[in-house]
This record gives C-alpha cells, structure tokens and sequence, in this order.
C-alpha cells in the first residue's frame, strides 16, 4: 500500500502541472476570444453563455481514452483504492449522489455563465480581470466555511492585498470601453462581473466538497465524468435561454455582420468553445490535484498576465483619444490631430496645423524653447504654435485628458496656459464650452473644414451670438447667417424642437460678468454623446458612435428643410415645410413684389396691407394676431420691464415702432422694434407663440376670414348637389373651348407662310436682331473676340482630321493658336436655329461660371454669318469615349471613376446652390463631361442651361430639351425642370460609370428595358455585384461602390420630393451622411414606357397624342 501511495503521489505531481496548464490557457484565452467576440459586432450573451461550457464533448476524447486502457490493464493498476469493487468495464464511474451534485453545480454555473458573458461584453478585459482578483477572497472564505480551509499568516495578507489591489484598480479603470456604451451599461457589466466572482468564488469550494462528500474513491476518471456532466447541465440551461431569446435564428445574421467576416466568426465560435473547457477542466483537475483555494491562487497569478495580453492585442489604455500624425481620406497632406481611439473608424476631433500641412513623412510635435506647442517639418520650420507667453518659458509639459482636450500646463503652478478646447476645430466634444463674452468680444467657435479631405478652415463657422439674447448661429464666410437656433429660454432653444426630447435635453447655459458659457450635462459621458458636428457642406449634426452598426448614426440635424436656412421667406414671411408653397405671408401682410413671389422668389417678403394707426386707448386702435408654435424671428430685444405677459403686451402698444411680442416664462418679455419680422418657422410641435401687431380693421378682416373658412368647412356636405352642377355645366363648356383651339391651331398651320418666305425671316433674325442680341450680351461679359482667319488657321481650316465631334448645334474641332495654347472651336450650324439660342445662352451662363469642375471658355467669333464658341482642349475628350464600349475603359479604376463622379457632383453644387445665380444645366450626359490631362472631369455645353431667379424651384418650358434616357420623368412628360432634374441626370450618369453601360443600350434585353430598371430589378434582389463592371470591381471597394449605387437609385427616384439635393448628395458619397435612406422605385424615363402608365396599351397611347412639350433629342458628341 506504501509503494502506490508513493505511486499516486508520483502521478499527480504532472497531472497537476498538466491541469495548471490547461487552467493558464483557459484563464488568459477565454476572456480575451470572449471580448474579441464582442468587440467585432457580436452581442448575443447567451450564445457566450453557451460557449463557455458547449465544448464538454471534447471530454469524450480522454473519457474514451482511459476506457481502452481500464480494458486492457488489471484493476488494481488503475484503481486508487484496489479494495473498491469497481469493474474495470464499467463506462461510467459516477454514482448518484455524485451526479445530483454534478448536476446542481452545472445548473448554477449555467447562470454564473450569463453574469461573467454580460460582464465580457460591456467591460474591457482588464477590468474584469481585475474584479476576478477580487474573487480570491469569496474563494477564501467559503472554502474555510465548506471544506475547512486552514489559512497561515502569508497567505491571508496575500489574500487581502491581492483583493484590495484589484478592487482600487477596477474601480480607476475604463480600459478599451466600447464608444457609445452608455454608463448606466458600464456599471451593469461591471456589477454583473463582481456577482459572477461571488457565485463563482462558491462553486470552487462547492466542487471540492463534493468530492469529498462523495462516498467514492475519487479518481481523475471520476473528476472528468464530474466536469462533463457539471458542462452538459449548464450547457442545457443556456440552450433553453438561447431558444427562448431566438439567438439560434440570429446566428447566421450575425456572422454575415461580424467585423472580421464570416469565416472568423464560426472560427472564434470553436476556439472559444474549446479554449473554455480546457479552463474548467484545468479547475477541477487542480482541485482534484489540490483544493480550492490553490486553484484560485493559479487563476489570481494569470490575471496579470491576462492583462498584458489584453493591452498588447485589444490596445486598452485610459484614454478615450489618441494625439497624432494623421492624413485625411484621399490626402498625402498631414496634420497633427486628435481621434477617438476605441472607434475603429478614425474621426478626428480636433487639427493643430490645419493651414499649413506637412507635406511628406517628415515632421516634429513638441514642446519648443520658449514653452510652446509646436509643429515643425523637416526643416525645423514652425508650421503651428500654440503662441502663448508664458513666464516659465521651458518649465512647460503637454498632456491628453480623458475628455480629448490637449492642454499645456505650466509645471511650478499647475496652471494651464493653453488648452484644445478653446481653440477648437468642426467638432464640439461633450467637456467643451461655447463661450461668448460681450465685453471682451471673446468667442469660441468651431469652423468647417474646407472638404471631408482639407481640415483646413472652410466656409462655415458656428458660435453662441449674443445681441439681446442667446442663440446659436451659423455664419456662412463669417457675416451671412445661414442657420439660427431661436433664443435660449432658459432650458432649450426656442427653434429646435428637438431639444425637448432625450437626445438633446439638459443643456446649460450660464451667465457670468457679461460671459456666457454653452455645455452639455456632466452625466453625459464622451461615448453617449459623441460630438456636434459641423459639417464642411454648413450642416450642424450630433453624431454618436453605433457599436453593433460600426458606424456613425445622426441624432440630430440642424438642417433638414429649406426652411432650416435663414430668411428663407423674408421680411414678414413664414416658412412650414409641410405646405406648398412652403412660404406664406403673415396674416395681414402682402408680398412686396407679386412677380417675383408667385415665381417663387420669397427673399423680398412681405409688407403690410394696412398701416399701423399707433392708437391703443380707442376702441379700434392695434391688436394682435397670436401665431403658435414658431421659430421666433432674429433680431429680437429682451425687455426688463414686461414682468407678466400683459405687461409685456402694453409695452409693444406704447412703442410705434413694435411690430410684435412674444412671452416665455424663462425668458419674459420679447420685443421686435424697428426691424422686420424675419426668419419665422412654423413646427408641429415646441416653439412659442408669437403675437403680431395689426390695425383693428386688418384684424378684423383675418377674424371673418378664419369664420368663412370654417363656415365653408361645415359647408362642404351641403355643397355636394351645387358642386355637381357646376361639374354638368363645365365639362361640356370646356370640351367645346377645346374643339375651337385645335379648329384654330389648324387653320394657322394651313395659312402659314411659304418655305422661302419663312427663310428669309429666319436669315433676317440671324443677321439683324440675333447678332445684335448676342453681341450687347458679350460687352457685359468682357470676352476677348477671335477672328475668323486665327481660328481658320488654328484647325487647318476646319480640317475633317480635327473634327472632335458634331451635334444639333453644328461640329467641334481641335486648334492649336500660334502661341501654342491648344483649344476646341464649337463652330454653330448656319441651318441650326436652335442652335442661335444656344450660342447666346451659353455665352451668357457659362462666362459668368468660373469653377475647376466647369469647362472654360476663352472667347467668341462672330464674323462671316459664324458663330463660334472657344474652349480650353480636354485631351481625354469626353468621359463616354472611356465607359462606354472602348479599350480604354479598363484604364479607368474605381478611384478614378469615384474622382469624377465627386467632381461632378461638386460641379453641379456650384451651379445650383456657389455661383451668383441658380443654373439648371438640363442635358448633363456622359458626352457632356469633358476630362483633362489629370482625367478630372469639367461639365461642358450649357447651351440648354437655364438660370433660375432667387429663390425660384422650378420652372416650367414649352420646349423640353435634353437627351433621351437622361431627362426627369417631370420634365419630359410635363416641361418642368429644377436642380431635381440635374439631379435625376446625376443619378443615371451615376450608374452608367459604374456599369459601364448606357442607360439606353438594355434594348431587346432579357432582364431589363433600361440601365435604371436593371439597377431597380438587382436592388430588389439585394444583388447590385453583378450591375458593377469587372474591370473597377475589387473586394476592398465594394462597400464604396455598393453606397454609390445606392445614392445612384436615391438620384432617380420618380418623384421629385424624394430626391436629395447636390450639396446632401456630396455628403452621402464622402461618408459624411452614413446612414442612407431606402431608395423608391425609379422613374424609368428613355427605356419605352412612361411613368405613370399601367399597362402597354395606355402607354402607346400616351406616345401618340400631341404634345405642347416638344422634347429636342440631342447627338453624344465627343470632344
């Protein structure tokens, strides 16, 4: 008996090195592939859950293993006790009281799973190292209650120190926390994690009990059949959870989501699985080998290594942002910035040299000899400073706060002498402050970048203005205002709804010597917050990071309606974006010029029907009209002396000069004196109610006119018979006025005027009042003029081996004039009269038009009954000379295809929204798009361009010109044109340089009648790949491609509404709008079948009436 005890001792030495082993693996692998798991877009916890125990078939493999040899060795060799009657054939050891204990325990590790998985998956695994420590102690102490654990003196104070070291850390760390996760998630995960240590810290002690308890001879045999059935019951109390949670159904979803694809996720799945096991197999193996006690101990001195693990491969530190070198998307510029460093997506928050790049790898941030913050290049030429003095001059350090704010400090006081925040960039961090002082005119603002790839200072800056009152602003080149929140009332802003409900609520504004200071409440922590951001299109968003998306989702916009823009329906005018038109005069105010108000130009605005007769002790002296819920218009004065709204109200009688009030108990008195009323909104819902002084008898007329509205609501029931009436009379009146206007239009057409005689007058126009008309256009536009014979000579007399292209205009050739500047001469067909017109629209539109994305013109030549336009030469020619069926379409990749489709669309942005009028191009094609040397594209030929006045939408024509397959369904069928055509024309362009293919070359197809149709038909089959041409198609790309199809169907969406404006357009393709709207079905214009048609009959039909809308079809022309 001596010599196998001797034996059994010589085995377990190993067998406990084996199970430590196992144990080291389990405690440093397990958390980490757990919080890998979570990290990249997985979130089921229960699935975690599973993980944990799920791998307890692997056991099978050692169980079977000791069976063979139990088989083919005698008893009393395996046996720990010879005496006990065991068969050595018997497959399971395990008798019932010992299972029933396997099974209990199983049962509570099944919900002690769910506890450490939750925890996992909110807290870095760090932190919850560090509470494990903390379980060395609940260990400790239920093993002296359960299995009488004796304790000396060492191991007591290891046991205390070890505890209260993890509990201090813990509680002082924040680790790799997930942006976005929400505090009240944090605390969940981190009190989920100290319950899972007190059960956890029970089940140890638990499980040497029962061995103990056990009345069997407990062999290693034994320990494995206790895990696998301990395993097998926590598995089956996971399952059960995850059927009830439907976690089985999301699994699949979830892989084809996860952020390291869909093969890691199954992989990470399996190693889990086993890497748990080997750690619950390690723990019993050392209890067996051991105790309890000592099994913790092992797990106590991996946390550490746990740790190191953790900060090497998740990069866990403190700090929620990192300070670097950084280059924006589509940049070799770089800069010295600040970005969030748990987001895998970098988003810079803040620039230092935003104005003076670096401009190659070269480059120094530090502390300079006087105490600065300093960017110097390679040539330790100073690009930035933080320039200020500083009495310490060297005694100066930098560092990174948690909030993101870079601060230099002075070392002897402690005193900060510059800081981030104060001078910040386009994003407002959730620890910032706008700040505006009235005495000292200080201001803290954010400024736009130039574009989403040029931190550089744009166009766009945002700050607290205080006149009277506080409110927001958006200034555009820092003195037009572009957007304006309302006033502050004392817990939100008057002009932003929003702001009363979760997302926006809770602001502070205090005021202090003359100083007032914005910020954001202090329980909104960076991750829940995100930042306001200030786009470099002038839009102020709050974005916050989507952990389970991976993306940044938008809680709030700023401008979402053209009624958002200031002064939208001017003086006296009220904008709601719910009706049509969207601007209305108050009541009692008229517009001030009719034309232009009814052509939809608003800015003039409104003026009074009825003077003002200043009486307010008569009877019939001023009143006023209440308006609810309204953006109270600017330039408004804060009055002391209203102390209750009746005050408030006589105080505007007494002043001739008030034009209207407003009462708001946070704020008190309102006053508009001597200043219109202007950038007034009405909402659904928030705002104030604004009170409109009006003369009694203008009053009076808007009181009968609301009762004859209501009377003629309640009448509309006992008008029905009167209405039919009036139907009978006059469908036949207007059958008849139809009948005389053909009758009419035939009769001119049969006397018209001979051919010749028609020629004479059309060359009569030509050479007398269109010359003259062209002509006294171009002296306004100071174009140089070329003679006929420098052209001539320049394009070897129009020589055919010139020719670049030809149209309905005439032909367009190559030149080169005798100081070598190369050029392309437009020559104007002598029989084209539209020809004319499109010589004098374009010398008029595009002369004014100066962009890099607008194609150039040099000047003009009128001599010899010629008309001709001169451009610079584009020696790629035209952009469908390389998509559509050429051998150079290859040489086109994606990067350079997505190069012109921004430049485009930046293009249009300048016509509709950057120059000094409104230009609708209206026959933006591919053969239209002209490239330079660099392949940038220019848009070209504005002959069909038409400029829309103030604030006119659209415009409507007798003549709809433009090309087949490119023009909006409102515009061909209807001759309405706005930037929504150029819009739809964007969207078809869009998706033939993404195809390769032309919108109309789908005829005799088999799946599809036109490129939209195809595109539509893939969408609904959620499989645009095969719409991508091959030759740009790479796997890197694709998610970029896919977005710009889908803003590609966004474009040509049948109705106008629904399509997004340019500005909104560029944002979408630049990322900076990340979450994209569904598109609707297109308006499948130029493939043979009208929008708006049911069926293949009424459609012919409709193809064969007349029309007062003659459509102009227009040849691809290359240049």
């Amino acid at each position: 008996m001596d010599q196998q005890q001797q034996n059994t001792t010589a085995m377990r030495r190993p067998l406990l090195v084996f199970n430590c082993f196992l144990l080291a693996v389990g405690t440093c692998g397990g958390p980490l592939i757990m919080r890998l798991y979570f990290l990249h877009g997985g979130n089921r916890v229960w699935l975690s859950s599973f993980l944990q125990t799920g791998g307890c078939p692997i056991i099978f493999i050692p169980l079977l293993i000791s069976y063979i040899h139990r088989r083919r060795r005698p008893r009393a060799q395996y046996s720990l006790n010879p005496s006990e009657p065991t068969n050595s054939t018997e497959m399971i050891f395990m008798k019932p009281r010992l299972f029933l204990a396997s099974s209990v325990i199983g049962i509570i590790t099944g919900f002690v799973d769910f506890l450490y998985a939750y925890g996992v998956a909110q807290l870095p695994v760090s932190t919850s190292a560090l509470i494990r420590a903390c379980q060395l102690a609940f260990t400790a102490g239920f093993a002296f209650w359960l299995v009488k654990q004796k304790f000396t003196p060492y191991s007591i104070n290891a046991v205390v120190l070890v505890t209260a070291g993890g509990a201090i850390l813990a509680l002082h760390t924040s680790g790799d926390r997930r942006a976005g996760e929400a505090n009240r998630d944090y605390i969940a995960g981190f009190l989920t994690t100290v319950a899972a240590a007190v059960v956890y810290g029970f089940i140890l002690p638990l499980v040497e009990l029962s061995y103990k308890r056990a009345r069997q001879q407990i062999t290693y045999t034994l320990v494995l059949e206790v895990q696998f059935f301990m395993s097998l019951f926590a598995t089956l109390v996971c399952t059960i959870a995850m059927v009830i949670n439907n976690d089985f159904q999301v699994i699949p979803t979830e892989a084809e989501a996860f952020g390291l694809g869909k093969a890691k996720y199954y992989v990470i799945l399996v190693l889990s699985a086993i890497i748990w096991q080997s750690f619950f197999l390690g723990v019993v193996g050392v209890i067996f080998c051991s105790s309890s006690f000592f099994s913790e101990i092992v797990i106590a001195v991996l946390l550490p290594v746990t740790e190191i693990l953790a900060v090497i491969i998740f990069n866990e530190n403190s700090s929620s942002f990192q300070l670097g070198f950084f280059a924006p998307p589509n940049s070799t510029s770089r800069y010295v910035g600040i970005w969030y460093n748990n987001i895998p997506s970098q988003t810079i928050v803040w620039v230092a040299n935003r104005e003076n790049p670096l401009k190659d790898a070269s480059g120094i941030f530090t502390i300079s000899k006087d105490g600065n913050l300093v960017v110097l290049d390679g040539d330790d030429t100073v690009l930035w400073s933080s320039n200020v003095s500083s009495s310490s001059k060297t005694n100066t350090s930098a560092r990174i706060l948690d909030s993101g704010n870079l601060v230099l400090e002075d070392n002897a006081s402690g005193r900060i002498l510059w800081e981030s925040f104060k001078h910040p960039s386009d994003k407002f961090l959730p620890s910032m402050k706008f700040m505006t002082n009235t005495r000292t005119k200080e201001m803290i603002k954010l400024t736009s970048w130039n574009t989403p790839s040029n931190p550089s200072t744009g166009n766009f800056s945002v700050a607290l203005e205080v006149v009277s009152l506080p409110e927001a602003v958006i200034w555009n080149n820092d003195d037009n205002v572009y957007w304006r929140s309302g006033p502050w009332n004392g817990q939100s802003f008057i002009g932003i709804p929003e702001m009363d409900s979760v997302y926006l609520s809770g602001f502070n504004l205090v005021i202090q010597n003359q100083e007032y200071t914005f910020s954001v409440p202090q329980n909104y922590s960076v991750e829940e917050f995100g930042s306001l951001f200030l786009t470099s299109q002038g839009n102020f968003v709050q974005s916050y990071w989507n952990p389970q998306e991976r993306n940044w989702n938008f809680n709030w916009i700023a401008i979402q309606t053209e009624c958002d823009y200031y002064g939208t329906c001017g003086a006296f005018g009220i904008c709601n974006p719910k009706a049509s038109p969207i601007c209305s005069c108050l009541k009692g105010f008229k517009p001030k010029n009719e034309v232009e108000w009814n052509q939809g130009n608003w800015s003039d605005g409104c003026v009074r029907r009825t003077p003002l007769k200043c009486i307010n002790s008569s009877a019939e002296g001023d009143e006023f009209l209440t308006v609810e819920r309204v953006k109270l218009p600017y330039f408004v004065q804060w009055s002391d002396l209203g102390l209750t709204e009746d005050d408030c109200k006589q105080e505007c009688l007494n002043n001739c000069s008030c034009n209207a009030y407003a009462y708001e108990n946070g704020i008190r008195c309102m006053l508009w004196s001597k200043s219109d009323l202007i950038d007034i909104q009405k909402f659904e819902s928030g705002g104030a109610a604004l009170y409109i002084r009006l003369s009694y008898a203008e009053l009076n007329d808007a009181r009968i006119e609301e009762s004859n509205m209501t009377q003629t609501s309640n009448s509309n029931v006992d008008g029905k018979d009167k209405k039919w009436i009036d139907v009978a009379i006059a469908v036949p009146v207007t059958f008849i006025i139809f009948i005389i206007i053909v009758i009419s239009f035939r009769w001119k057409y049969t006397t018209r005027t001979s051919d010749d005689e028609r020629k004479g007058i059309l060359e009569l126009l030509k050479e007398d009042d269109m010359n003259h008309m062209i002509k006294d256009d171009i002296k306004h536009e100071d174009l140089p003029s070329y003679d006929y014979e420098e052209l001539a000579i320049a394009t070897n007399n129009f020589d055919t081996n010139n020719k670049l292209g030809k149209g309905g205009f005439g032909s367009v050739y190559k030149g080169k004039l005798l100081n070598g500047q190369e050029i392309a001469v437009k020559k104007l067909a002598r029989t084209s009269l539209q020809g004319y017109e499109e010589f004098k629209n374009e010398v008029r539109l595009i002369s004014k038009l100066q962009h890099r994305n607008l194609v150039r013109l040099f000047g003009y030549c009128m001599e010899r009954e010629q008309q001709m336009l001169i451009y610079e030469y584009m020696p790629n020619l035209s952009l469908d000379n390389l998509i559509f069926g050429s051998s150079k379409h290859e040489l086109l990749n994606w990067r350079q295809r997505f190069n012109i489709i921004d430049g485009i669309a930046r293009g249009l942005l300048y016509l509709h929204r950057d120059s000094r009028v409104k230009i609708i191009h209206r026959d933006l094609k591919a053969s239209n798009i002209l490239l330079d040397q660099d392949l940038d594209p220019k848009i070209s030929d504005f002959g069909m361009a038409r400029i829309l006045f103030g604030n006119e939408i659209q415009a409507n024509t007798q003549r709809a010109a433009g090309t087949y397959g490119y023009m909006s369904p409102e515009y061909a069928m209807e001759g309405l044109f706005s930037e929504k055509s150029d819009v739809y024309s964007f969207g078809v362009l869009l998706l033939e340089i993404i195809s390769g293919r032309k919108n109309t070359g789908f005829y005799r197809h088999e799946q599809a009648l036109s490129l939209l149709e195809f595109a539509w038909k893939l969408w609904m089959e959620d499989n645009l790949i095969p719409l991508i041409e091959e030759a740009i198609y790479e796997l890197c790309y694709q998610q970029e491609i896919l977005r710009c199809i889908q803003v590609g169907l966004l474009c040509v969406q049948r109705f106008v509404n629904d399509r997004p404006n340019i500005s909104t357009i560029i944002s979408m393709l630049n990322s900076e709008i990340l979450d994209l709207p569904s598109p609707k079905e297109p308006g499948f214009i130029g493939n043979g079948r009208p929008c708006e048609s049911n069926s293949t009959e009424s459609s012919q039909q409709n193809l064969n009436k007349d029309s007062v809308n003659n459509v102009t079809l227009t040849t691809i022309v290359g240049r």
